[in-house]
């Protein structure tokens, strides 16, 4: 199976619309430092746990099994990470598994590498950049029916989604989708380029690739910024090697995992 990577050009365009100017509205119609919270909040739900956990940790690089009784959050996080703009989870998954960590910095087959194609395609031009993936490294993933459907039908869910939740209340599709998707997404960005850059950051490990880590990015973004050490050891639910290094999954998974 081939995969055609241009799976967020579609809704990249409508994700940035929305989110900057549903912002800019609210910012001047009827702004609330409580929004913060919304915003916040959205993040956490879709970008943390939906991305972060989800498309990465649980189905990109396999780093632990759910308790069954929690399966049905799989499948519902995975709608929210959809929400983010980031593709489905087996584009996603694909993408990550099976070239980024596996050509990371080496060759054009890890498509989003500042090292071979430069800094400003490693943090967006990607996206929009036909890259032909293959889908054999994530057969365990296409072999479920809700992630299969959900990659195939992945525009029409995000576009019927956003129509859908806008209808119902925008302020909510603005606040705790479209926002926090976008802060979301160029988090992601900023990982494919900066913490790919060494200047941005320090080295706990002497990988092949250019990862790096950085102490302020690594707190906000709940262990991510600690690219190094993910590159290191990929299949670990955290990133915390020093004391300092603190990621809130150490301390999560062991409540969800089998």
């Amino acid at each position: 199976m081939i995969y055609l990577s241009n799976h967020t050009k579609l809704v990249a365009i409508p994700q940035h619309l929305i989110g900057i100017f549903g912002m800019l509205y609210l910012f001047i119609n009827d702004w609330d430092w409580r929004y913060f919270i919304w915003i916040y909040l959205g993040w956490v739900v879709t970008g943390v746990f939906g991305v972060s956990l989800v498309y990465h940790k649980i189905l990109s690089h396999r780093s632990f099994e759910l308790k069954p009784f929690l399966k049905p959050f799989l499948y519902f996080l995975s709608y929210c990470g959809m929400l983010t703009g980031q593709g489905s989870p087996i584009s996603y998954s694909a993408v990550h598994r099976g070239y980024h960590h596996k050509y990371s910095d080496m060759t054009k087959s890890d498509p989003h590498s500042p090292r071979i194609y430069g800094f400003w395609h490693a943090y967006y031009g990607w996206h929009f950049k036909y890259h032909y993936f293959s889908l054999s490294s994530v057969r365990d993933l296409t072999a479920d029916v809700f992630l299969k459907f959900s990659h195939r039908n992945y525009y029409k869910i995000f576009i019927i989604s956003y129509i859908v939740i806008g209808i119902v209340s925008f302020k909510f599709l603005v606040l705790c989708i479209a926002l926090p998707g976008l802060i979301h997404v160029h988090e992601m960005n900023i990982l494919n380029s900066f913490s790919h850059s060494k200047w941005f950051g320090y080295r706990n490990f002497d990988t092949d690739d250019d990862s790096v880590n950085n102490l302020f990015f690594g707190v906000i973004t709940w262990g991510t910024g600690f690219h190094n050490n993910h590159h290191a050891n990929p299949k670990r639910w955290h990133n915390q090697v020093r004391w300092f290094e603190f990621d809130p999954f150490r301390f999560i998974v062991p409540l969800i995992k089998k």
